[in-house]
Formats: C-alpha cells, structure tokens, sequence
C-alpha cells in the first residue's frame, strides 16, 4: 500500500468525457463506496473507503473540478475512519472546509492548480504551550479555543526545541492523560515522564521556544464532542491522515514531514513546505539511507540542513525562488 504522499503526487487525470467517478477510481482503484456531494457549479467532492491504510481503514476525499469542459482532480485529503467527525462540507473560494457536527472547523482542503500545488494551514481547536518542570513532569498549558468541550485521549506529547536557527526534537517521552477542555478555557496538563528512573527535565527550560505536539492513541474518539487525533503546532499545513507523521515547524515560514521506513538502515523521506502569501507549498523531496538518526535541523537563509547526534551534517537543501 502506497503511502498518502505517493498518492498525492500522482499525475493528475484530465478527460473532459469521463465523469468525477471513473476519474477517482482510476487514481485510487483500491477505494470503494464512493459518495459524490456537489459543493459548487465546477466542483464535486467524492467519499470513500479505502482498506488497509498505515495499517487501519480510512476515509478518502477527493474533489474534481470542471473549468472550460475539463474535469480534473483538485484535491485529495485522508482521514482514519474512526477519527472521522467531519459532518457537513463547503467550499469558499479555493478551499473546501470541512466542519464537525457543532460548526467548528475541523479542516480546510486547498484546492490544486496542479497536483498537488499548496496546502491551506490546518484550523486550531486547542493551542498548546510550553510552561515548565517538575521533577518526573513537563508542564503545558491547553487552550481550548472553541466553543465547545474538546475531549483529550490517552495519547503522547512530542517536544520540539528553538535555540536560534535550530530546532531538535527532544527525547523525552510524555504521557497524556484523558481530560475534557471547557469551552474557550485554559488548562494545565502535567505530562508524566515515561522513564525507568526520575528524570527532572530542568534542560528544557535552556531553550529559547519549547513546541507541543500532541497524537492521540489508536483508539476511537468518545461520544458527540470535539476529540482530535491531533495537535500541532499553530498554522501546520493541513495535509490529511499520515498515520504517526506530522508536519513540523522549522521556522515560521518553513516546515517539514519525515517518513521513516523500518529498514535495517535509517532511510528517510522529507518532505518540505514553505508558507507562501498564506498557503504552504511543497518545495521538494529529499530521500537519504544513514547510520545515524537526524537529530536537529538548521535553517540559515535559503539553506536548511539536517545533523546527526555526532554533529555530522547529513544533507543540505536549497529553498527554491518564489516563481513568478
């Protein structure tokens, strides 16, 4: 089973004759049960179901537009099944929202000029923030910034830290514990270390910014309310379902999806973004086999560039102009 990247990045089908179904089955054969809901005059959204995705079912979205007698394939968006509280669909402009059954936003499909052209930056329900240790705990502030009750699951927090132009991810393994947010209130969560011995984590506060990630566990969302399977950090691009990786910020106008393959050696994908007038833009793709795992990323001008934990410099990448 392919990837949703490799799905992504498939060519886009263009044939005035076919209709926005025969297009999505023949991008995404493997789907089935698809719906079809008409969002505007040129744009159809299609649901599916597609088996066997990073090792669970999911929902696949696909929107087809219809411009000058051409039909092609606009957007394509994934979700785990059992994370789905998608409930009613528009479109606005070049966007298709998509939002829970209470009204809030849940997600905003970019449409492509060519597939797949930029990602609009992913809605916030929680804001999480770093606000310091304990001896055994990390402490961070949860912001519920709906008007609703946001429901917290099992699940782990992930810590990314900013000194300057670097940015690491910490090691340290955190667990959330199930909580209810009230609506537009203000929480702490004290995340217990998972550690054989006791740890007081007082580096973290050597820092100049401490981000939380937040991943839900693999286990179906609870009753009506808002349960999100994750939080990233403020205006991530909204890429869909990719299993346990997320986008991550290396500076504001910068981000990047690693994709580890369970091989013998370290090989990874990247995958790297950059905001442009309010949408992130793929940039490129880079695919390296290491010993050593990546540690820490710089990002100095135009140049990003990847490290291992010996401090060696695993590959340099150049941020391509803004075309005109």
């Amino acid at each position: 089973m392919k990837t949703l990247f490799s799905l992504l990045f498939c060519a886009a089908v263009f044939c005035a004759a076919e209709t926005p179904l025969q297009q999505v089955q023949k991008v995404f054969p493997k789907v089935s049960d698809w719906k079809e809901m008409r969002l505007s005059t040129d744009t159809v959204l299609l649901q599916g179901r597609l088996p066997d995705f990073h090792n669970m079912d999911a929902h696949m979205y696909c929107a087809v537009r219809t411009q000058g007698g051409i039909s092609r394939l606009a957007a394509t968006y994934a979700v785990a099944a059992f994370e789905n509280q998608f409930d009613r669909f528009e479109q606005l402009g070049e966007e298709i929202l998509a939002f829970h059954a209470n009204g809030t936003l849940l997600s905003r499909m970019r449409l492509w000029d060519t597939p797949p052209a930029a990602f609009s930056p992913a809605p916030e329900t929680v804001k999480l923030r770093f606000c310091g240790v304990e001896p055994g705990y990390v402490l961070c502030e949860a912001e519920n910034l709906t008007r609703f009750p946001v429901i917290l699951r099992h699940g782990s927090m992930h810590l990314y830290t900013y000194r300057e132009n670097t940015v690491e991810k910490n090691h340290l393994s955190l667990s959330v514990e199930p909580c209810t947010l009230k609506p537009r209130q203000k929480q702490q969560l004290r995340l217990g270390i998972k550690s054989k011995v006791r740890i007081h984590p007082k580096s973290l506060l050597k820092w100049d910014r401490v981000d939380c990630v937040y991943l839900a566990n693999n286990t179906p969302h609870c009753g009506p309310g808002i349960s999100p399977a994750r939080i990233l950090q403020p205006d991530m691009p909204d890429l869909g379902e990719q299993g346990d990786e997320y986008p991550v910020r290396l500076r504001d106008d910068l981000a990047v999806v690693i994709h580890r393959l369970p091989t013998g050696f370290k090989q990874d994908t990247f995958q790297f973004f950059q905001l442009r007038n309010g949408v992130w833009c793929f940039l490129q793709r880079k695919n390296i086999m290491e010993m050593h795992s990546l540690v820490c990323f710089e990002c100095r001008g135009d140049e990003i560039s990847a490290r291992d934990y010996t401090g060696r410099k695993l590959f340099n990448l150049l941020i391509p102009p803004v075309e005109n």
